[in-house]
């Protein structure tokens, strides 16, 4: 398939407009994802703060729902860099 130089710029400008929405949605996503996960850290630390004692059950609970933001955090943060690549 042949094209000529104007259709093969124009792929190229289409290419680019892709590219450029795509890295705007990944810099959105992040910006929100830093957001949440900030608001989710300044509600642990004002648990820890606050200076109540936790039961047993709830360090527990507190910790395993550390872990799995954590975790969910870690992954989303691949995605999103295999996203940008």
């Amino acid at each position: 398939m042949q094209l000529s130089d104007d259709q093969k710029f124009q792929v190229l400008i289409a290419e680019l407009e892709e590219r450029y929405g795509a890295s705007h949605k990944i810099r959105e996503r992040s910006s929100q994802f830093t957001l949440w996960i900030s608001g989710m850290a300044i509600g642990l630390a004002w648990v820890l703060i606050n200076g109540c004692i936790l039961s047993v059950g709830q360090r527990i609970s507190l910790t395993v729902f550390t872990l799995a933001l954590s975790f969910g955090a870690l992954l989303l943060l691949r995605g999103l860099l295999r996203g940008a690549a």
